[in-house]
């Protein structure tokens, strides 16, 4: 449901979400930074192989 109000990202008096209380461009913001992989999702996509090694900065 959306009512009048301030959005509590970006301050902007405007229709909001009631239950998020975000605007609708800070709510689509929101969504796709949620829809981001996380480091450890990254890393387990790319492979460990391209971290570098402990101790030895020189090895690939």
């Amino acid at each position: 449901m959306t009512v009048i109000g301030h959005c509590h990202d970006c301050g902007e008096y405007t229709l909001i979400n009631r239950t998020t209380r975000l605007c609708d461009v800070c709510t689509e913001e929101a969504e796709l930074f949620a829809a981001l992989p996380s480091r450890e999702d990254t890393i387990a996509l790319i492979g460990r192989q391209f971290l570098p090694k402990r101790g030895d900065h020189h090895a690939f």
